[in-house]
């Protein structure tokens, strides 16, 4: 049972660890290069693009995994659906991304500013994790982990340049020179992706337009599930840039990213084991839990790990940072408890999901995500980043309290 698994983890975790080194050095320059304001009024912006990001493809993503497991002969018109879905609803999200930012954003954040953040967020940055997904349904996982680093490669190349221009006084508005080599990068990365899935993987694209619809209808409880999960992980930092000043969502900002970037080897080991899981759950919810309870163990070690050093290491934001981060140190202090706790709804979420019951994951998962925002609007006016620390704890004991009531109400059923 592990030795697939733990070839195509191993493969997953290697691209992803060289990600988390090309994110942590794009993450430790853009701050220092920004400063505290600016990388505030970044973070604000790019959470509600994120946020409306888990809508794009419209879940079909997610569909090519599954069909794809099943038969290699699905994939050209999974990939179609997907790459059209993505496409075709980048300008309705675009539109509710600034119609949304015209009520939520912090005054003072350039047009232009929010207009690049947007495209890159919402259509470029998706184009790539498709591409990703491709290998990832053939578990030809050492590609899809070479997939995987390809974007966060352009954007170091980006933020040296972003740097370089800082050096040399060649940048007036640093914030405006960032997103838009941040653009550029993303762009070139899903052009380079989407070729060598062109070139590589077996079978033209093929596009029967009219089941389109269809399939974005199958396709939408899950992207309504990458949504609640954007929501949840993106608002609180939207609400603290509106609620309390961008220097704090800076600085809030930059403690939470540490915390995410240690999940990724989380999501690596359930990446791989998608396939596996969706096969175990067409047998039924409890022959997925036991297969998910079997692969357990080495991400909770994990996680108890990556927690206790993210505690032990956070004096050492100031020093990464500069000395205008030097509150993250507290923050990655509050946050460092989340590795353990996210790894259960994690495990519960994915097995849910493989299992036919996505819509009632999306319900436990917008549930979740309107308490984390009725306590952030409750606990940050009182407490300020705190505020949305306690919140974070509290919404994820909703979130994993209501996926383990409702598995074990199916495993009941």
């Amino acid at each position: 049972m592990f030795g697939k698994l733990t070839v195509s983890w191993l493969q997953l975790f290697a691209g992803m660890g060289l990600r988390v080194v090309a994110q942590a050095l794009v993450f430790v320059i853009v701050a220092r290069v920004l400063g505290v304001d600016a990388y505030g009024a970044l973070v604000t912006t790019t959470a509600l693009a994120m946020m409306l990001a888990g809508f794009s493809g419209f879940g079909t993503q997610i569909l090519l995994v599954r069909d794809v497991a099943k038969s290699h002969q699905n994939f050209p018109f999974a990939y179609g659906y997907a790459l059209t879905a993505i496409v075709a609803g980048f300008p309705l999200l675009f539109i509710l991304y600034l119609g949304f930012g015209w009520v939520v954003l912090p005054q003072g954040i350039p047009v232009d500013v929010v207009l690049l953040v947007g495209v890159t967020e919402l259509l470029f940055t998706p184009l790539s994790i498709l591409g990703a997904s491709c290998y990832q349904a053939h578990e030809r996982m050492g590609r899809a982990a070479r997939m995987i680093l390809v974007p966060a490669v352009f954007r170091l190349v980006s933020a040296v340049l972003l740097l370089a221009g800082a050096a040399c006084c060649l940048a007036a508005d640093l914030l405006r020179q960032w997103v838009l080599y941040n653009a550029l990068a993303s762009l070139v990365a899903a052009v380079y992706i989407y070729w060598h899935v062109a070139r590589e993987l077996e079978g033209a694209v093929r596009l029967p337009l009219s089941v389109v619809f269809s399939r974005i209808k199958e396709g939408i409880p899950f992207s309504f599930r990458g949504l609640a999960e954007r929501l949840y992980v993106d608002m609180d930092k939207v609400m603290v840039g509106r609620m309390v000043n961008l220097e704090t969502a800076g600085f809030y900002a930059a403690g939470y990213r540490i915390v995410d970037m240690s999940f990724l080897p989380l999501y690596s080991l359930l990446n791989a084991a998608s396939p596996e899981l969706f096969r175990a759950g067409t047998e039924g919810v409890q022959t997925a839990w036991r297969y998910a309870l079997s692969i357990l163990g080495l991400p909770l070690v994990y996680a108890v790990v990556a927690g206790t050093l993210l505690f032990a290491c956070a004096p050492l934001m100031p020093i990464l940072l500069g000395q205008e981060f030097s509150d993250a140190s507290h923050v990655l202090r509050g946050l460092a408890g989340l590795p353990v706790i996210v790894v259960f709804r994690l495990f519960l979420q994915y097995t849910l999901g493989s299992s036919g019951y996505q819509r009632g994951v999306v319900g436990v998962f917008f549930i979740g995500s309107m308490s984390n925002i009725i306590l952030n609007l409750l606990l940050i006016p009182y407490w300020g980043w705190r505020g949305a620390v306690m919140s974070t704890y509290l919404s994820e004991f909703v979130f994993a309290l209501g996926l383990v009531l409702f598995l074990r109400r199916r495993i009941l059923a």
